[in-house]
């Protein structure tokens, strides 16, 4: 269990990666070749794409980061976490919203917070065992 959490954590990771680099790279190459552009609104037509494409491409790797993380916490963080993929899920269910975006917002916020003091506590821990071991 502990080995798939963490494959579907460093794949989450690897998903919302990819998805800000095509995002971002989708918005320099439309810069680029925009003065080649038949019109200016097709440049405006495809950026206004883009910008709407970048919550579907964001959204999974959020959500299998999000699943990876359920084995690291007690409930209250689990909860927040299930709390925001219900966000997620529905956000790909129904268009996105203000307060869908709130909750996957906050959600992440919290879980983030929470995976640094874990990663923190692990740290310090392996370096109080490395320091009994000498």
């Amino acid at each position: 269990m502990a080995f798939a959490a963490t494959l579907l954590c460093a794949g989450g990771a690897l998903l919302l990666g990819f998805a800000t680099f095509a995002y971002v790279g989708a918005f320099l190459a439309i810069t680029a070749a925009s003065h080649a552009a038949p019109s200016q609104a097709e440049a405006i037509y495809q950026a206004a794409i883009w910008g709407n494409l970048s919550f579907f491409l964001s959204d999974p790797g959020l959500m299998t980061l999000g699943l990876g993380q359920w084995r690291l916490f007690r409930w209250p963080v689990c909860a927040v976490g299930y709390l925001g993929g219900l966000a997620g899920l529905l956000t790909l269910a129904v268009y996105q919203t203000s307060v869908l975006a709130i909750v996957q917002i906050g959600a992440f916020g919290v879980w983030g917070i929470a995976t640094g003091i874990a990663l923190l506590r692990q740290s310090r821990s392996a370096s109080n065992l490395a320091e009994e071991v000498r």
